[in-house]
């Protein structure tokens, strides 16, 4: 017994001597692996006699080199349980240097992964979910390419024979049907995170993989918003502009392009972040005020550009009114998403709400619909609110929107205003003191115009429907009277006030002609409530007030002792 154990360790001993030779010879001569080819026993010998080596410090990393080397030299004599060996082997290691490199080798760069497909989708989401989510680790980038050439892989650039020379690469998808829903999602999330850092030297490669993503396999619906986030914020940044529309074009014109659509919006509305079912996150669902707002300058950008921009998208277009509403929404949070040079440039192009509106003004003015203009005046309302209420909105916005009006008066003049031109001048009136001369006259032209048709429809129709006409027309418009800022309207108006007054019936008791006299009741009573006001203020800043001496209060005297003081 004492002989056959002495003699199993010297075998022992021996093979690995034998084993450490070997890694010494490659040392020496690193072609000695490339030059033989070994038979799969070989290979699993020098498997067995070495793998205990990687558990020792000492010999670990010459081990590993030698494994890689052997596995990629050997690839076409592995077989699929060595193979499957080696990924386990792979696994126990951990994301270090040499066993990534040995995964890539193993994998072909993740374009073979037979023998352990089940396992590799798992295996890369946990390395791309340890490497992104660290500050600083080393194996990031490597990681990062693993991951891409997962789910899809690059042939050879051809070199083509043409008069200048073009090099093109074909794309070839390989193994997006091993990859699990949850690997995605993982992989994904962690993506999206490490991509919507500032200034991080991966948000490239991280917007490649999820290019790779769109392309070779299927974005896991829980995880849209996080990358519709993602490229809305790095649109903003002019080094990753192109790449990130790329992205946000691709999946704009996939089977997710009206998803797509609708988180743009939910970001306008505010409803793009929050949290999910069951207590879980998205990548980007609190972002900080400087994140947001280029997240919203972003969501502007995309939808403008594919809806009525250089780039439009006709599978994902839709009525314009359901997109400027939003962007209603969302000029109320900055002043530089309302109009600002902080907004995205894109092949020269500035994108913020007031830029977009007056592209799509000057673009398709003569055939935006009813509707359309409805929105887009009650856009310029809340604007010029913004303005009278705050004044860095003033100092930014001001200026951009009375151009933007002068476009719009221009265009009711062609005949091409689809709306009530009501909404218009009501809009003009609002914002008067600041807007040209011209635009002042013209003002007032069509609401003297609008006085002379009120005039005259009413003289054509009263003797059918007087009693309709009075109750339901001049009284509502003609009481407004006092309050008109114009005097010359004004002047219009009392001459239709007198005018229905004379000529209204006296039948049902007078109540018509009552009802027109109650409005020039008012209008007499707050002439003279004001005139006497003025004059009182007048007469009170001339005359000396004289405020006569205030006299102490009497005095009353104090009981004396034993003294009862008489009842009253």
């Amino acid at each position: 017994m004492k002989s056959s154990s002495r003699k199993r360790n010297d075998s022992f001993t021996r093979h690995h001597t034998m084993v450490r030779k070997m890694i010494c010879d490659y040392f020496k001569r690193p072609t000695v692996l490339k030059s033989r080819t070994l038979q799969l026993s070989s290979l699993e010998g020098i498997w067995h006699d070495s793998n205990d080596m990687l558990n020792d410090p000492d010999t670990k990393v010459p081990t590993l080199k030698v494994l890689i080397e052997m596995t990629e030299t050997q690839y076409s004599q592995l077989g699929l349980p060595l193979k499957h060996t080696f990924f386990k082997a792979i696994q126990q290691i951990g994301c270090e240097e040499l066993s990534l490199k040995w995964l890539n080798v193993l994998s072909e760069y993740g374009k073979t992964i037979t023998g352990f497909e089940k396992d590799m989708d798992v295996l890369v989401a946990k390395w791309v979910g340890e490497t992104l989510l660290a500050k600083d680790h080393p194996q990031t980038l490597l990681v990062l390419e693993l991951a891409q050439h997962l789910i899809q892989s690059v042939s050879c650039a051809i070199k083509v024979t043409v008069p200048q020379p073009v090099y093109r690469l074909t794309y070839i998808r390989h193994n997006a049907a091993f990859i699990g829903d949850e690997s995605l999602k993982t992989i994904v999330h962690a993506v999206c995170v490490r991509a919507c850092k500032t200034m991080d030297p991966l948000i490239s490669n991280c917007l490649e993989v999820l290019d790779s993503v769109l392309k070779y396999s299927d974005l896991p619906p829980s995880e849209l918003m996080s990358v519709v986030a993602t490229f809305c914020v790095l649109v903003c940044e002019n080094k990753f502009r192109e790449q990130a529309w790329s992205l946000a074009r691709s999946l704009l014109t996939s089977q997710m392009g009206q998803r797509t659509r609708k988180a743009l919006i939910s970001i306008l509305n505010g409803t793009g972040t929050g949290q999910r079912l069951h207590g879980e996150r998205r990548a980007n669902d609190e972002p900080n005020e400087k994140k947001m707002k280029r997240m919203l300058r972003g969501a502007i950008f995309c939808l403008a550009n594919a809806n009525w921009g250089t780039a439009q998208i006709d599978t994902v277009r839709c009525s314009l009114a359901s997109i400027i509403e939003p962007m209603r929404n969302a000029v109320q949070v900055d002043e530089t998403i309302c109009y600002g040079f902080g907004g995205v440039i894109f092949m020269s192009i500035r994108s913020d709400v007031l830029f977009d509106i007056r592209r799509l003004i000057q673009k398709h003015g003569r055939d935006l619909q009813h509707m359309t203009w409805i929105k887009i005046v009650e856009l310029f309302e809340t604007v010029i609110d913004l303005c009278e209420q705050r004044l860095e909105y003033a100092q930014n916005c001001e200026n951009s929107l009375h151009q933007i009006l002068l476009l719009t008066e221009q265009l009711y003049s062609d005949g091409h205003f689809a709306a009530p031109p009501d909404l218009l001048y009501d809009l003009i009136e609002k914002c008067a003191d600041r807007r040209p001369d011209t635009s002042v006259v013209k003002l007032i032209q069509y609401r003297s115009m609008a006085m002379s048709e009120l005039h005259a429809f009413y003289t054509k129709y009263r003797l059918l429907y007087e009693h309709e006409l009075v109750t339901q027309l001049m009284i509502p418009i003609l009481q407004e009277t006092e309050h008109e800022s114009s005097s010359r309207i004004q002047y219009l108006m009392l001459n239709i006030l007198f005018d229905v007054a004379k000529t209204v019936s006296l039948r049902d008791d007078a109540r018509l002609f009552e009802s027109v006299m109650g409005i020039v009741r008012q209008l007499f009573i707050s002439s003279i409530v004001q005139t006497t006001a003025e004059t009182a203020i007048e007469d009170e800043d001339d005359a000396e007030t004289v405020v006569a001496p205030s006299r102490p209060p009497p005095r009353v005297p104090a009981a004396k002792a034993g003294c009862k003081l008489p009842e009253k």
